[in-house]
């Protein structure tokens, strides 16, 4: 079955993408698909409706208290493979194989630098699994 829009969203996609910036309760967005909680399919059908209008809420709806504030904006289009020069998402908005869940941020070795690491002499392998020995 398709996603019915609210017109409300349809009013703020109209606006948004005339350069008004829009801003809304997640009970309020939530109101607009007759809901008050964001069970599963709820959140499915906003997000559905979100990607038709090409549209994206900052914070995400799902993330935050349900009384917040979250505004609008328009959905920037994914960088494909092989385009050269193009934006490329920051590491905290890049998420693995998770389902679509939140972010999961990408480590560097730059990242990792002052974290002292383990001395391989305290570290050793017993029965398959490496073990730590901790100072007595």
């Amino acid at each position: 079955m398709a996603t019915k829009i609210p017109d409300q969203l349809k009013d703020i996609a109209d606006q948004v993408y005339q350069g008004a910036e829009r801003t809304e309760s997640v009970r309020t967005l939530l109101s607009w698909f007759n809901a008050d909680r964001r069970g599963k399919w709820v959140v499915g059908d906003i997000r559905k409706a979100l990607r038709k209008l090409k549209l994206a809420t900052q914070p995400d709806f799902e993330d935050v208290w349900i009384d917040a504030p979250i505004k609008f904006q328009p959905k920037l289009p994914k960088a494909k493979k092989g385009d050269e020069g193009k934006t490329k998402a920051a590491p905290e908005e890049e998420s693995s194989n998770n389902g679509g869940s939140a972010p999961v941020p990408k480590k560097s070795a730059e990242d990792l630098k002052g974290i002292n690491p383990i001395p391989m002499h305290d570290v050793q392998k017993a029965g398959g699994a490496w073990v730590l020995r901790l100072p007595e």
